[in-house]
């Protein structure tokens, strides 16, 4: 696998629409009110029927969703503990990798701070990120994020935490950090946080 370019990783990403169809979207809004998303919840926040909200959590059970006692907890944003701290709207929760702590506060809308940890050098990552995706403020300000481009998303059907795609899209301290760490992960860029706002708004703004 060679190393995706910044213009393919957005192309890649505007294509792929695994939290970011109508139905997911709704479950995401849900679940950043920190409790779990029945079925009954989602058929009141999108307008299907009950019957097909049911369906759609089977669909993304079956495509790494996190689903406990039919209710989906998690889903990018996570009510389980993961290495991704994300505080949205008031709650403590969780994201399944660095590039979801990028792309949530575009679909939500919402100001969201995320705390991290670097898994080459054991730093603790801290971002704020704004609704457009902006990242206000980092700690340290040379974070970097690793973002997998279509060879590994085309050859991986289940996401979730410990997938081959979530596993795969970390917070480093540096671009120098990152690039150690690259040789190990084929499909995978380091990627700036400017550059890393404009594929997380092509995932969230042209997968509809």
């Amino acid at each position: 696998m060679s190393t995706p370019t910044i213009a393919s990783l957005k192309a890649a990403w505007s294509r792929r629409d695994y939290s970011t169809n109508r139905a997911s979207r709704g479950a995401v809004d849900l679940l950043a009110n920190g409790r779990p998303v029945t079925p009954e919840a989602l058929a009141g926040r999108t307008g299907m029927s009950v019957d097909q909200a049911r369906a759609h959590v089977g669909r993304i059970r079956a495509e790494g969703a996190e689903v406990v006692d039919g209710a989906i907890v998690g889903l990018a944003l996570t009510l389980h503990p993961t290495g991704h701290r994300f505080r949205v709207r008031g709650h403590d929760l969780y994201t399944w990798c660095g590039f979801d702590a990028l792309f949530l506060p575009i679909m939500l809308g919402e100001r969201a701070e995320a705390t991290s940890t670097c898994p080459v050098t054991g730093a603790e990552i801290q971002l704020t990120v704004q609704p457009d995706g902006t990242v206000s403020a980092a700690t340290p300000g040379t974070v970097v994020v690793g973002i997998v481009g279509e060879e590994v998303t085309s050859c991986c059907s289940v996401a979730g935490p410990d997938s081959a795609i979530c596993a795969q899209m970390p917070f480093f301290a540096s671009r120098e950090v990152g690039e150690r760490w690259l040789p190990g992960h084929p499909g995978v860029a380091i990627v700036d946080l400017d550059e890393a706002r404009e594929i997380a708004r092509a995932y969230v703004e042209e997968c509809r």
